[in-house]
């Protein structure tokens, strides 16, 4: 970007003191994790797909 634009823009966030604050109060910002689908629910899933198109 250009030195202008960069000046104008101005300066927003948290300071470090705020993000340590949040951090321990909220925890850390990470999205949860996919669900594990068993063997079972696979093989069944897929019995149920065959048996839609079979039809």
């Amino acid at each position: 970007m250009d030195d202008r634009v960069t000046a104008a823009m101005p300066v927003q966030g948290l300071t470090a003191s705020e993000a340590a604050a949040r951090l321990v109060q909220e925890g850390p910002n990470v999205l949860p994790g996919r669900k594990v689908r068993g063997p079972l629910r696979i093989f069944i899933a897929r019995c149920m797909i065959r048996a839609w198109f079979s039809q």
